[in-house]
């Protein structure tokens, strides 16, 4: 399968699926997170929990994080061109990505093409990636924000979060991880935590996301917390690019 996987980098078995995230306060659509698929020749279509561990024990992992970038910013430039209003789009960035000794240069190449859709990608990084190593990734951090990224930290609250932290490095958006969610019409706890990490991020001037909403009373406790946008199965899964342009963007 590592073969396969090599292969289908190159050919349109490895797809990018966006899954819908919407605004509390206005109840519209405020952007995208690009997922991948893989659209296997014999065992149909695979999620990421299938292959993305065998990509990182290969070494393909930075290689897919970068495909989906370039898949995304390749979406954003066909909606510009054709004169549709462009969403924000999130993007995964792993470890073997982040600390790949090519990173900015492939970013940088990037934006020779699709420097004007930067300021529509939001590159998604998780906490202890983002604290393996404080120094590295605040310059990585400041030249992905000269460029014109926007970026948020993934699984918010499942690491090593400290005010400390969020305020020396320059993220725009924090997203709750959905083991917060899924048990907050239960578990008085995690209602606690959800509406104190809210409050947090606001305070520290960030946005707020809550990942995995699937019930509309999970909705309401948020909208009632001011959190600021939300994403999940209540609203829509992960469509086929195509699907949501259709749907979301038009034809």
């Amino acid at each position: 399968m590592e073969t396969e996987l090599s292969e289908a980098l190159h050919t349109e078995t490895l797809q990018m699926y966006l899954q819908p995230q919407f605004d509390t306060h206005s109840d519209t659509l405020c952007g995208a997170e690009a997922l991948v698929r893989w659209e296997h020749p014999e065992y149909g279509l695979l999620y990421p929990d299938t292959f993305l561990p065998l990509a990182e024990e290969s070494g393909q992992l930075y290689q897919i994080d970068l495909f989906m970038l370039k898949q995304a910013l390749t979406a954003l430039h066909d909606w510009h061109l054709s004169g549709k209003k462009p969403v924000q789009l999130s993007v995964n960035v792993s470890n073997a990505l982040f600390h790949h000794h090519e990173f900015l240069p492939h970013i940088r190449e990037l934006k020779e093409t699709y420097g004007e859709c930067f300021c529509h990608i939001e590159l998604e990084l998780t906490e202890d990636l983002l604290l393996e190593n404080e120094s590295y990734a605040n310059h990585i951090l400041y030249a992905l924000k000269i460029m014109g990224f926007k970026l948020s930290i993934d699984d918010f609250g499942t690491g090593y979060s400290s005010l400390s932290y969020l305020k020396k490095l320059q993220v725009d958006k924090i997203k709750i991880d959905r083991s917060f969610i899924s048990e907050l019409t239960h578990d008085s706890q995690d209602h606690i935590i959800v509406d104190a990490i809210i409050l947090m991020g606001h305070a520290l001037g960030l946005r707020v996301l809550a990942e995995g909403v699937e019930t509309g009373t999970q909705l309401e406790i948020l909208k009632t917390m001011q959190c600021d946008h939300v994403q999940g199965y209540y609203f829509s899964p992960a469509v086929p690019l195509k699907d949501f342009a259709a749907r979301w963007i038009g034809t």
